[in-house]
């Protein structure tokens, strides 16, 4: 079983490995942040609207996709989408100041878990 969920498990332990030192994180909230500069300079709720729409198309993507490309180019937008989206929704409710990774790695654990059901439910769609 595990061979039909591996790419949400390996991107679930990169997400949480990386928690520790958030490189990988700040890339993707950059690299969000100019996508979604596209569409707006300074609302904050627009950037929701954004990244949430982006989340569930690509969410859907990744449910629907059965070759190996379209499995990781929906991942990656899984990743360019989903964890901004939660990053801005839980911005002011987690305290950051002494423990800096608590946030991404609560953000990193969710993202897993959707991705890991995501991947199951597909796998036993397809052995029924």
């Amino acid at each position: 079983m595990s061979k039909k969920i591996k790419f949400s498990l390996i991107a679930s332990t990169v997400l949480v490995l990386s928690s520790f030192i958030p490189v990988l994180q700040v890339l993707i909230l950059t690299l969000n942040g100019a996508f979604v500069s596209l569409f707006t300079n300074d609302g904050s709720k627009i950037i929701l609207i954004v990244n949430s729409i982006s989340s569930v198309i690509m969410f859907v993507l990744f449910y629907l996709s059965s070759s190996i490309t379209a499995k990781l180019l929906s991942l990656l937008g899984v990743l360019l989408f989903f964890i901004p989206f939660l990053f801005y929704i839980t911005e002011n409710q987690i305290s950051t100041e002494k423990y800096y990774f608590i946030q991404f790695l609560i953000i990193g654990i969710i993202t897993g878990l959707i991705l890991i059901g995501l991947e199951y439910l597909r796998s036993k769609k397809a052995t029924q």
